[in-house]
């Protein structure tokens, strides 16, 4: 796990507003294309559903119901990661979490997110939920357009400096 850990990072520790756990997804820095290629679509699955296992771990623990999926797309590559045959790792995510963990995601925040990026989107949106479709929020790289609905999450104190906040990374 340590090994795709660190191939396919996230964090868990952020907390927004009231405590809701936040769950960053370093998503340019996972090579989906290279998983799909290598035929280990199966493991990226089941890392994937491991990620939001941990977010409902940490969401019943918290004692709370939901919580957010926040990712800076800053850096996306479009060949690894918004290419065909990536398409199903995103298929197969919005189907785990549809499945297994329906409405728990408050808000999927994606900031810096390429347009490129908004046609896997709407790729994936049919096999969502209206409700999940709702959660999901699409920014691009316009701090003034994300940065309001991000303190609405977080208070600056909480939020790191990246995403608009005042916390050190």
């Amino acid at each position: 796990m340590a090994k795709l850990q660190s191939r396919y990072p996230f964090t868990t520790h952020l907390r927004g507003k009231d405590g809701i756990p936040v769950g960053e997804l370093q998503l340019p820095r996972w090579d989906i294309r290279k998983v799909m290629i290598a035929g280990k679509r199966a493991i990226i699955r089941r890392y994937s559903i491991y990620y939001l296992e941990t977010m409902f771990q940490i969401t019943r623990e918290l004692n709370h119901t939901d919580f957010v999926v926040l990712m800076d797309l800053n850096g996306l590559n479009n060949r690894q990661h918004t290419c065909f045959r990536c398409l199903p790792f995103y298929l197969d995510f919005a189907v785990s979490y549809e499945n297994n963990y329906p409405n728990m995601a408050l808000y999927i925040v994606a900031i810096n997110a390429p347009r490129l990026f908004e046609v896997v989107l709407q790729v994936v949106r049919p096999v969502m939920t209206p409700l999940t479709n709702k959660a999901v929020k699409l920014f691009g790289s316009n701090k003034a357009d994300y940065q309001p609905f991000l303190l609405n999450i977080f208070i600056p104190e909480q939020l790191p400096k990246r995403f608009g906040g005042t916390k050190q990374n």
